[in-house]
Order: C-alpha cells, then sequence, then structure tokens
C-alpha cells in the first residue's frame, strides 16, 4: 500500500511538471510575434529626381511595421510649396506574416531653380524618432511645353503633351483636361505612351495604372494612333479614364507606371541617329508619369431638395408603354434620363403622388458609351402601375435636377404630363340556369316507381336511425364559420388600412428590426463573401435603418440630408462622426480603385451593431 501510495505521488508530480512545461510554451508561443516583431520603417521618396521649376512631384513619406499612426511630421521645405495629398494604408497577411504600410503623400512644387534639397524628415513613431535620408532634386529653370497639334489622319480631339524634360524616343504622359472641378464632376485622364517605329519590344510591358483613390473611375476605350513631334512619327497608345471625384478637398492622381525590355534597329537615315547607340543592345525601361494635384470645391450650398447628386447635363422624358388602359390592367411607365455624366449613378428621379394608381417597385436598367471622351448614356426606370379608377386620369409632370458645371447652377428638367383615358374593368356575368327543350308541343309521360309497398324486414339488432346533417352539431358549428371568416376578415383589411394611413409610424417601429436582420444575414456570409460583398451589406443595414427611421427612399440617401436630420433629433456629434465613419470605411471598400485590404470584419461588424443600438436609442 506504501508502494501504491509513492507512484500516485510521483505520478501526480510529474503530472504537475507537465503542465507547469505546457504553459510555460503556452506563453512563449504567445510572446514570441512580440518579441520578434520588425522594427518600424520610415523612408522618404519622390516621383522625379528632375522638375522644371512649374511642374510639380510627388513626395510620400512611407512608415511600415506599424498599424497606426497618430501624428503627421511637421515639413519644413523653404525651396518648395507643400500641398498634402491624402494618407493611404495597406495590411496583408502572407504565410503567417503580417506586414502594414502607410503613405503619407504631398505634392511639391519648386520655387526656385538648380540643385535643391529635400533634408531629412523627422516622425515619431511609438515614442521613437526615425529620420529619413535627404533627397536632392535638381530643378530646371522655365521652358515652354508645347502641345503637338494631331496629323491630318487624327482626330480632333486628340493631342499629345510633351514632358519639359524634352522629347526622347521613348516616354509616357498623363494629362487633365481640369484640375479644378467640383464634386462628381468628370475629369478626364489621359495616359498616353509614345514611341517611335524604330523601337522594337523584347519583351512584354508590363502597366501600372496610377493611383486614383478618392476618385469614380470610369475607363473609356482605348486609342491608338500617329502623331508628328518636330518630324519625327510617333505611335501613341492612349489610354483615357473617365474620373469622378467623390468628396471634396485637395487630392492627387497618382504616377502611371511601364516596365517592358526593349532594342531598336539600325536606321542609317534617321535623323536621331544619336539614339542608336543608346538603344542599340536590349534593356529595360522603367517609364512613369508625374503626379498631378486635382483640387475638389464642394457643390454649392442652395441645393434643392429634389437634388439626388448628379453632375453633367441631363434630360428626362417619360412615357407609358400602352395604347389602351383599363381598370384593374397593369402597365409601364417608363422614365429615362440621358446626358453626359455619371450615369451608373444617377438615382431615381422625384415621382409625384399619382392618385388613382397602384405602384410598385421600380425597376432601372443602364446603358452607358465609353467611346468618346466623355461618359454618356441613358438610365430607364420603370414603373408599374395599375389604374384603381376610371375615367380621365393624368401622370403628372416628373422632375430631375442636376448641377450643371458650364451654368455653375442646378437645372431642373421637367417632363410632360402623360393624360390617359382608362375604361371600366370587365365585369363576370353570372351564368343563369338553362333547361334542355323537350320535343315541341308534346308532355312526356311516363310511369315512376314512388315507392315500393313492400319492404323486407331485416332480423337483427335494432339501431336508431341518425338524425339528418342539419341537426348535427357539426352542421351547427360550420355555420358559425363564415361570420368568423368575415370578422377575421375586417380585423385584417382594419390592420391593413391603418398600416398603411400610419406607414410611416409602421416603417420607423420595424426599422431597428429589420437592420439587425440584415447584419445577422451578414455575419452568416461573413467568411465567405468579398469584401465588396461584404461591407456593401454592411452599408446597406445601417443605412436602411437611416432611411425607415426618417421615411426616405434608400437610394436618396444624401450625407448632408442624413446628418441635418440627426442633428435635428439631437444626436451628439460624436455619434455622428462614429456613423459617418462606418459609411466611409463601406465606401472605400466598395468603391476603392486600388486594392483594399480587409483588416477586421468581425469589428467592423461588431462596432455597425453597437452603433445601430445607440443610434436606436436616441432616436426614440
Amino acid at each position: 500500500m506504501v508502494w501504491k501510495n509513492k507512484k500516485m505521488k510521483r505520478k501526480i508530480k510529474m503530472a504537475k511538471i507537465g503542465n507547469r512545461k505546457i504553459l510555460l510554451s503556452l506563453i512563449v508561443f504567445l510572446t514570441l510575434p512580440l518579441a520578434v516583431r520588425a522594427e518600424p520603417t520610415v523612408t522618404a521618396r519622390v516621383s522625379a529626381t528632375e522638375v522644371n521649376i512649374n511642374s510639380q512631384l510627388m513626395l510620400s513619406i512611407e512608415v511600415s511595421g506599424i498599424s497606426n499612426l497618430n501624428g503627421t511630421p511637421n515639413l519644413s521645405l523653404p525651396d518648395f510649396e507643400i500641398q498634402p495629398a491624402g494618407q493611404t494604408s495597406s495590411f496583408q497577411w502572407i504565410n503567417g506574416q503580417s506586414s502594414s504600410l502607410i503613405t503619407l503623400n504631398y505634392v511639391l512644387t519648386p520655387t526656385k531653380s538648380g540643385s535643391v534639397q529635400i533634408p531629412p524628415i523627422s516622425l515619431n513613431v511609438d515614442g521613437k524618432s526615425y529620420t529619413t535620408q535627404p533627397i536632392t532634386i535638381q530643378v530646371r529653370p522655365d521652358m515652354s511645353t508645347p502641345t503637338v497639334a494631331p496629323q491630318n489622319n487624327e482626330p480632333s480631339n486628340r493631342s499629345v503633351q510633351v514632358p519639359a524634360e524634352g522629347i526622347k524616343p521613348l516616354f509616357m504622359t498623363a494629362t487633365v483636361d481640369s484640375d479644378k472641378v467640383v464634386v462628381g464632376q468628370q475629369i478626364l485622364l489621359k495616359v498616353q505612351f509614345l514611341k517611335r517605329p524604330d523601337i522594337r519590344f523584347t519583351s512584354q510591358a508590363r502597366y501600372t495604372a496610377p493611383d486614383m483613390t478618392g476618385f469614380l473611375v470610369e475607363p473609356l476605350k482605348q486609342q491608338e494612333y500617329s502623331t508628328s513631334i518636330n518630324g519625327v512619327r510617333y505611335d501613341v497608345t492612349e489610354l483615357p479614364y473617365a474620373l469622378f471625384p467623390t468628396s471634396d478637398g485637395e487630392f492627387a492622381i497618382g504616377s502611371a507606371r511601364v516596365e517592358l525590355a526593349i532594342r531598336a534597329e539600325p536606321d542609317p537615315f534617321d535623323p536621331n541617329s544619336f539614339f542608336q547607340n543608346f538603344f542599340g543592345r536590349s534593356q529595360v525601361v522603367n517609364l512613369n508619369t508625374r503626379a498631378i494635384p486635382i483640387r475638389v470645391r464642394a457643390l454649392p450650398a442652395n441645393k434643392p431638395t429634389n437634388f439626388s447628386g448628379a453632375v453633367g447635363r441631363f434630360k428626362i422624358k417619360a412615357k407609358v408603354d400602352a395604347n389602351q388602359f383599363e381598370v384593374g390592367k397593369p402597365f409601364n411607365l417608363l422614365v429615362t434620363v440621358e446626358g453626359v455624366g455619371n450615369i451608373k449613378a444617377i438615382k431615381e428621379p422625384t415621382f409625384p403622388d399619382l392618385r388613382g394608381f397602384r405602384r410598385y417597385e421600380t425597376i432601372s436598367d443602364s446603358k452607358v458609351s465609353t467611346d468618346n471622351k466623355f461618359v454618356n448614356g441613358s438610365k430607364e426606370f420603370k414603373i408599374l402601375l395599375i389604374p384603381q379608377v376610371s375615367g380621365q386620369l393624368t401622370i403628372p409632370p416628373i422632375s430631375f435636377v442636376y448641377y450643371s458645371p458650364t451654368k455653375n447652377d442646378y437645372v431642373t428638367e421637367v417632363t410632360s404630363e402623360i393624360p390617359l383615358q382608362v375604361k371600366p374593368g370587365t365585369l363576370n356575368q353570372a351564368e343563369g340556369e338553362t333547361s334542355q327543350p323537350g320535343p315541341a308541343g308534346q308532355t312526356l309521360t311516363g310511369v315512376r316507381v314512388m315507392e315500393k309497398d313492400i319492404r323486407f324486414i331485416k332480423a337483427g339488432k335494432v339501431r336508431p336511425m341518425k338524425p339528418p346533417f342539419y341537426r348535427r352539431p357539426l352542421f351547427i358549428v360550420l355555420n358559425f364559420l363564415p361570420p368568423l371568416f368575415a370578422f377575421v376578415a375586417f380585423l385584417s383589411r382594419r390592420q391593413s388600412l391603418k398600416r398603411i394611413e400610419n406607414a410611416t409610424e409602421y416603417r420607423a417601429k420595424g426599422a431597428f428590426k429589420s437592420a439587425k436582420e440584415k447584419l445577422n444575414r451578414t455575419r452568416k456570409s461573413m467568411n465567405t463573401a468579398d469584401a465588396v460583398t461584404f461591407y456593401g451589406n454592411l452599408h446597406a443595414a445601417m443605412a436602411g435603418f437611416i432611411a425607415d427611421k426618417f421615411s426616405v427612399s434608400v437610394s436618396g440617401l444624401i450625407w448632408e440630408e442624413v446628418e441635418q436630420k440627426l442633428k435635428g433629433k439631437n444626436v451628439s456629434p460624436s455619434l455622428i462622426k462614429d456613423i459617418h465613419d462606418i459609411f466611409d470605411q463601406a465606401d472605400m471598400a466598395r468603391f476603392a480603385t486600388t486594392s483594399f485590404t480587409d483588416e477586421s470584419r468581425e469589428s467592423a461588424l461588431t462596432r455597425a451593431n453597437e452603433l445601430l443600438k445607440q443610434l436606436d436609442e436616441a432616436l426614440k
């Protein structure tokens, strides 16, 4: 027995030692990533080291190894004018290793020519000071930048902007038709790749589009043509983009890049023979364009109440797809908005009260053309209507408001009213009873057996006869069913009418439940949906809640109006800011033109649930 107790104590002791080892290993495993975390690095880069004095360059300060940057550097560059161009961040997880990068962008304009220097830039990260390396920039005196006119075989809207550095056998340019616009106004960005015919490629070119964060991007049709610069022929590949700024502020279009290997064939008759030796062998060439600063102004404050954000030049028309109209017979009202601008972003026009009709949900369809230098096309809204009464009915004028940059004012387009003559509905007539006629003028006679006068007597147990069905209790119960059904139908009809009369109140009451159901569905598909779908569902839940609470169309939500309504309900500024932030996060995932790294869906979903509860309490 003593031996067994010693053995048991030894096992307990070994188990305790094993548990301690497991606990120690777990602590080391959890703290190891913190111990081996890479030291943050701060690097400064510029888009070009040689510029003209009237040109601009992009300065990017890259901070890697951290996920959040609290402060910004205090730039002191006496030889440059400084214009902030926003901040970008990215996060990656590859093979169990995470990496993050935060980039601070600035547009610099040199104020003097010669050799100027960007001094070391200091930045405080996690309590430590980091300093970048100095960068020397060569600034040339003012040089004119000629625009090469197109040849006779080129369309008139084509031109090539020659870079200030001079003309080379192979170069790239990027230009915009305007660098000062309003929110929603189209900017035409043209990235042009030019080469002389004697330049030969030995590898496939790798093109990197410019960073266009802050803009909705619509690629236009690629153009290929030839032009002449100083008597030398160039083949031009033009990549146009239509950009639509989403908010006001200072932005910058990044540099476009091309990497390729080339070889030039010798040409003894080429007047530019200086370049033949330079391109005599295959080599890798990296080309890039300059960053372009863009200033976006906010739209004028005197916005009409039914303005939904359209900017450009538009017209509206309405028609119906039927010639005859009858009570209860459906037809479609077709409303078309066409013109120049961001066609896909056009929201449903403001429809008047359609009295005498039952209206159903609107279906929209867009047709966009990207063949020209402006995005144009049409968007059709199809509304199913059912006449409820007969007689002379009218579809009132339908208005559409847009902002015209050329007129610098809001413009309202209105359709003509559509008169309709509605006929009464066809009623089903009850069929009368008919009888089959006998032979004409004759009365059929015959013998009918009315009753047998002899019945057989059956032997056996005598059972009482069952009463007829109309005397049974079941028949009495069934008689009460029609009044009961009528009473239930009356209550249901009354409740339905009450909901119609107080649709706004019922919609507001069900807003929280509807939004929670959408967020629950979003959580179920969190691991399977991509970032665009996930954040789109998140945005739909929050936007739908606000639309239901204020009884507005979710497709016509404008943040400025939402903010005013929330302030009118005495919602705290901090809560309004948090709601705006989660809307911005969802818009970044849905509309960002660069790759969007999804750091934490769980955190975004939890935050959305918290804000939904807080907002529901604030609006009660």
